[in-house]
């Protein structure tokens, strides 16, 4: 079983030799942005075109490269690669709007986590309502939670 197909193998729990899925072509030599349908946003290498570097609302999209001949489906992209980018949000330092610098310094969240517990519920909820604030209007990822990844494995989905 090739990489591929082990990640969607065991999201689904099925048979081995139930799905085939491959890569086609020479992937980019850059990780980006790009389509797969109308709603799913990926990130990571393609061979069908170079992703973009940024995240913007009019991306490519990889589906209609993507084809099936006799049971084996060939993605433009490696799907488990793909997959492992966004659940480990690869795409961070290159989305434009990036958590304010305050936030994404250790000292200050350590900080927080060690006077957490002694700090009112009340305290504690506006520095979240700071921290969230806008997240909501970013197409990408999903605010509050984003289930690309899982959508991804889902061949229903598409």
């Amino acid at each position: 079983m090739n990489q591929s197909n082990k990640v969607i193998i065991d999201h689904l729990r099925c048979p081995d030799d139930l799905f085939q899925i491959g890569t086609v072509g020479e992937l980019s030599g850059d990780p980006g942005f790009f389509n797969f349908g109308s709603d799913l946003t990926c990130y990571g290498k393609c061979s069908a075109f170079t992703p973009s570097r940024t995240f913007r609302r009019a991306l490519p999209d990889a589906l209609k490269y993507a084809s099936v001949d006799q049971g084996v489906v060939s993605l433009p992209f490696h799907l488990s690669k793909v997959v492992e980018a966004l659940r480990q949000e690869e795409y961070t330092a290159a989305l434009g709007h990036k958590v304010r610098n305050w936030l994404q310094n250790r000292f200050f969240r350590m900080g927080y986590y060690m006077a957490r517990p002694f700090l009112p519920v009340s305290v504690r909820k506006h520095l979240q309502r700071i921290a969230l604030h806008g997240w909501q209007k970013y197409p990408f990822p999903r605010w509050p939670v984003d289930t690309t990844s899982s959508r991804l494995l889902n061949p229903l989905s598409y």
